[in-house]
Formats: structure tokens, C-alpha cells, sequence
């Protein structure tokens, strides 16, 4: 199933007040090596190569931005669920993170 997934650097940002502090926000971040930059859930989520998750996280942190940043498994395409299989699926994805040799569960669900 790893193929599926690409493992990239994720910075999450809250998301800034003012529209010229988000775009240069943003221009910082793919100065540093960003490869896509989107919003949602009041957040920036700067996506990069995970080789470049430091360099993001020190220009955040010299512009004095608070940001959360890991290497996740994203997915190369996403599938819409809704109803009844979301909840299956949930249930599936919490028992396979309850098995004691697993470490991380990944989706490709929207």
C-alpha cells in the first residue's frame, strides 16, 4: 500500500489575521523550499520535501511564527466517503492504530 503514499514535510501554521502577513508568510515558505502551500481549518499547511522541513521551521521561527511540523505519508489521490463507510472506515483505521506493532495509520479518504 505505500505506494499510495509520498512521504513529504508538513508545516501547519495558524492562519494570520492580516492578508499581507499570510502572503508573506507564504513567499517565505517557498523560499525556503516549500512546494505548495494551502489553507484550511484556519491553518496554512506548507507542504515540502521532508529534506526541507528544518529550513521552513527556522524561517517561521525567525519571523516568530509558531508552526507544528512533521514528516506525514500524504496521499497521491484522495477518495470521497460518506455515511455508513466513513464510520467503517473509522472504526477500521482505530483498530489497526490499536494493534501494538503498528505505529501510524495513513488514508487516502477526503
Amino acid at each position: 500500500v505505500g505506494w499510495m503514499f509520498a512521504l513529504s514535510g508538513v508545516t501547519r501554521i495558524p492562519l494570520p489575521s492580516q492578508p499581507d502577513k499570510k502572503e508573506a508568510l507564504e513567499l517565505a515558505c517557498i523560499d525556503a523550499g516549500a512546494n505548495d502551500v494551502r489553507e484550511g481549518g484556519g491553518q496554512l499547511v506548507v507542504m515540502s520535501a521532508p529534506e526541507k522541513l528544518a529550513g521552513i521551521s527556522r524561517v517561521l521561527g525567525n519571523a516568530g511564527q509558531p508552526a507544528e511540523a512533521d514528516v506525514e505519508y500524504l496521499p497521491a489521490t484522495s477518495v470521497d466517503i460518506s455515511g455508513a463507510e466513513r464510520q467503517k472506515l473509522y472504526r477500521l483505521l482505530e483498530a489497526l492504530d490499536d494493534l501494538p506493532d503498528v505505529t501510524r495509520v495513513s488514508s487516502n479518504e477526503n
